[in-house]
């Protein structure tokens, strides 16, 4: 026994401030083939209740992969292979007949398109190609939404070659996407390069979130909800050097909608936290040092009802996770993939059906489209982190055998959650769940039935995340 203790003793002393978030990611390479890929989606293209991948590549190529035996296999279905130039891509039912279909931006000989791809709802291989607008110059950035609250699907698209936002009204009588009325949202924004839609401001209406990479601005365009739409510009941020990628998500559970954003040239992913009511937007920078960032995408990867964030560096040929450590403003930084040269495109949805967030990335250098399983059934992110201020915590004796004290000192009301985890991040128990007063309170944990080793006890106090590194001998 003693033997063991020491060697615990010895991996306690090297190990640090390591993080155990026992948060894997296992790579499966779908193919090395894509070269050139640019955009990528995760949806149900032949609606068997699998999500399917969908992606784009300069090389002319829109294509989706079925998704075969929840990820089991992939097989690869063209849907256009003489698309030059094939750049960003959006699924949406556009015809309202209840099939995935797929919009896609030009960037080459094909720079002035934007198509969407009828899914015929049969054998999934045959699909019209509809041109919404053969006038933008160099088309990026894709999204589909109820731009007039008419009840049919519009499409949004960047032109950057003109600085120019525009929407594109479903004109069709009966909305199935026949034809198209270009309308012009924005037309001041130099180098036009990403777009999503939200209703920001909670009034029913769609509006358009939009980044401009030349003047490094990103801007919010509030829809009037008339009938002739106004849009009312609102910046966000003029800082953030190219920002590359926008979208939306409710960052903070606070009922309305924050944006997050990719800077490539100030190498970041920032949020911006919705403060309408005091018309305001409050940058939160979620990493920084992230060399050429390109794409990132949202979402809880953890189901601790949080928001984490994955995203891809060009410079570092990377795939990095960013989880969020529970207060919306500090995350650790995972690498999950590496070798993708030319790291580019990013998504993330459940590919296994097993209620996790899966996450699919490309590398344009390479050709490599792989998707990584989400393995944290049981994760829970492990690192040695500084005790809040005014919060003392105090955990005797360590190494124990029998039984371990803790002593909390509360320097105000406090919201008290600590639990055991194992060497790999699982909880192994619950030991205190409760609200306390301002003062000082004491706890036990037996642990003579426990294996001995190396375990943790994570504190939660008023949000605020502690974890202390425990030996069992």
């Amino acid at each position: 026994m003693k033997r063991k203790v020491l060697y615990f003793l010895f991996l306690f002393s090297i190990i640090g401030n390591f993080s155990f978030a026992q948060r894997e990611f296992k790579e499966n390479v779908i193919t090395y083939n894509q070269t050139n890929v640019s955009g990528l989606f995760i949806a149900d293209i032949n609606k068997d209740n699998q999500n399917d991948i969908i992606s784009t590549s300069f090389d002319n190529d829109v294509a989706w992969w079925e998704n075969k035996d929840n990820a089991a296999s992939w097989t690869k279905h063209i849907i256009d292979n003489t698309f030059n130039g094939a750049l960003y891509v959006y699924v949406s039912d556009i015809n309202n007949d209840s099939f995935a279909d797929v919009i896609v931006t030009g960037a080459n000989t094909d720079c002035n398109s934007v198509v969407w791809y009828k899914n015929n709802g049969t054998d999934f291989e045959t699909w019209d190609r509809i041109i919404i607008s053969d006038s933008l110059a160099n088309g990026h950035g894709i999204y589909a939404g109820d731009i007039d609250n008419d009840g049919d699907v519009d499409v949004i698209a960047t032109s950057q070659g003109d600085g120019k936002i525009s929407w594109f009204e479903n004109i069709a009588g009966n909305g199935d996407g026949s034809e198209w009325a270009e309308h012009i949202a924005i037309d001041n924004f130099p180098s036009s390069q990403a777009v999503c839609v939200a209703d920001i401001n909670n009034d029913g209406n769609l509006d358009i979130i939009g980044a401009s990479s030349e003047d490094n601005l990103i801007k919010c365009l509030i829809n009037s909800g008339e009938e002739t739409i106004q849009w009312t510009e609102i910046l966000i941020d003029d800082e953030m050097l190219l920002p590359h990628w926008v979208d939306t998500i409710d960052m903070d559970n606070d009922g309305d909608v924050d944006i997050y954003a990719s800077g490539y040239f100030s190498h970041e992913i920032s949020w911006y936290e919705n403060d309408l009511e005091n018309n305001d937007w409050i940058k939160h920078k979620i990493i920084t040092g992230f060399t050429y960032t390109l794409a990132v995408h949202a979402g809880d990867l953890d189901n601790d009802e949080d928001i984490d964030f994955i995203g891809t560096t060009a410079g570092a040929s990377k795939v990095i996770y960013c989880k969020n450590n529970g207060d919306n403003i500090s995350f650790e930084r995972h690498t999950i993939g590496t070798n993708y040269t030319g790291a580019w495109p990013v998504y993330i949805g459940d590919l296994n059906n097993d209620d996790y967030l899966d996450v699919v990335a490309g590398a344009q250098g390479s050709g490599k489209i792989a998707w990584f399983k989400n393995d944290s059934v049981t994760a829970v992110s492990i690192v040695d982190i500084v005790e809040p201020l005014g919060i003392n915590i105090t955990v005797f004796p360590n190494p124990a055998n029998e039984k371990i004290n803790i002593k909390l000192n509360l320097s105000e009301k406090s919201k008290v959650d600590i639990g055991l985890y194992d060497f790999e991040g699982s909880k192994i128990k619950t030991i205190e769940n409760n609200n306390y007063e301002k003062g000082t309170y004491e706890n036990s944990l037996t642990v003579s039935e426990i294996i001995p080793g190396i375990y943790f006890l994570r504190f939660i106090i008023n949000n605020h995340i502690c974890t202390k590194k425990i030996i069992i001998s």
